[in-house]
């Protein structure tokens, strides 16, 4: 092979790769901006909220009635014991007991 023809080799695969990477990123754009995958993330950015606002809702009502133990408890049975381990959010309403 001449050197002419590795140039032209060379600048052969230079726009196929060219033209590849730009096919993929009009793959990945039509992809991400698909209003039926947009649809779902919202979804499930919705749910996720929802659940957390009405989680903090209950923890909210109840926290006298749950954190009172917690309240009792040492620093070491809150980190050791299974009974305290879900109870970790007390802490932000300790002050208000």
């Amino acid at each position: 092979m001449s050197d002419v023809d590795n140039i032209a080799s060379g600048i052969v695969s230079i726009v196929r790769g060219a033209i590849s990477l730009a096919g993929t990123a009009v793959l990945l754009g039509c992809m991400i901006y698909n209003p039926i995958t947009q649809s779902v993330l919202a979804g499930m950015k919705f749910d996720l909220e929802f659940r957390q606002d009405e989680v903090k809702a209950i923890q909210k009502a109840n926290f006298r009635l749950l954190c009172d133990q917690y309240k009792d408890a040492s620093f070491i049975a809150r980190w050791t014991k299974t009974a305290y381990l879900d109870l970790h959010w007390c802490d932000d309403y300790l002050d208000q007991m």
